[in-house]
């Protein structure tokens, strides 16, 4: 349940971000999230593609730091939240 409930939240966002004014505010309050479960099996392909979308409806740079920042607040591994990231922006 839990699975399908991200994979909604995951999409949602980047609906709002493809369909509607999305902001550096905006992408600050949804990043952490996303970035958490960019190495996650199920959710990485949906997380990376939203993470395209924020890039595209701001700026890729701006998105790249505020990655950054939120993998070093996280715990989780940096080499696969990063290659996970680096992939989301290979996409499009």
């Amino acid at each position: 349940m839990m699975l399908q409930v991200m994979k909604l939240k995951v999409d949602l966002i980047g609906y709002l971000a493809m369909n509607s004014v999305f902001t550096k505010r905006s992408v600050e309050c949804c990043l952490a999230d996303l970035v958490d479960k960019v190495g996650d099996a199920k959710n990485s392909l949906a997380v990376q593609e939203t993470l395209s979308c924020l890039a595209e409806c701001t700026s890729l740079d701006y998105v790249a730091m505020q990655v950054s920042v939120a993998v070093s607040c996280l715990l989780i591994p940096l080499s696969v939240s990063l290659c996970g990231v680096s992939n989301s922006f290979l996409i499009r």
